[in-house]
């Protein structure tokens, strides 16, 4: 039994990067506002103790940068080691945001413990390449100072790169400024 465990557990480890990461410089701006819709979310399913997710969606420019302008919380299947979301779930966020010409900015996620890096779950069930992945350690019950503690991740190479946390305040901007709408699809 502790040997298949084992096994399983090792089966969800990634391979190692295949080259070093290159800071894209574009920039994801958040306002707090979504981090704090982001961790209310989040406390609904971590007093359930299972893993969870939801969406950032907003604005891109040409030029690559977004800002996000709403978290969407899908209808999902939660357990403690994982959440999955529905064909139908997904086209139900993109009715809820097609009309106002959002775009898929961030998958935000949450893992039972302390590690953040993707699982091979994560890389195979990630729903864009172009989005950043996020993942909160603890269900989702963080309060750390930004991004301390929490993964970034961004897909480079045919990989998803968990970013170091200087990279990743780089890369994800958390602002005072800005608002930010909740969507509960669930």
């Amino acid at each position: 039994m502790i040997d298949d465990n084992l096994e399983e557990e090792c089966s969800w480890r990634r391979p190692p990067p295949p080259g070093r990461y290159r800071l894209s410089g574009a920039i994801l701006t958040l306002p707090k506002k979504a981090l704090n819709h982001t961790l209310a979310f989040f406390r609904t399913t971590a007093a359930r103790r299972v893993e969870a997710c939801c969406f950032w969606y907003g604005v891109r420019s040409p030029e690559g940068n977004a800002t996000v302008l709403a978290v969407v919380a899908p209808k999902q299947r939660n357990t403690w080691g994982n959440y999955a979301v529905s064909g139908e779930a997904v086209a139900e966020m993109a009715t809820a945001t097609h009309p106002r010409n959002w775009v898929n900015l961030g998958q935000v996620h949450t893992h039972p413990g302390v590690a953040v890096e993707h699982s091979r779950y994560d890389d195979a069930n990630a729903n864009s390449r172009r989005a950043l992945s996020i993942v909160i350690p603890f269900y989702g019950r963080w309060a750390g100072p930004w991004p301390v503690g929490l993964g970034v991740h961004e897909f480079q190479d045919d990989y998803w790169y968990l970013l170091s946390e200087a990279d990743a305040a780089l890369r994800l901007a958390l602002t005072d400024a800005g608002d930010a709408h909740l969507l509960d699809l669930r």
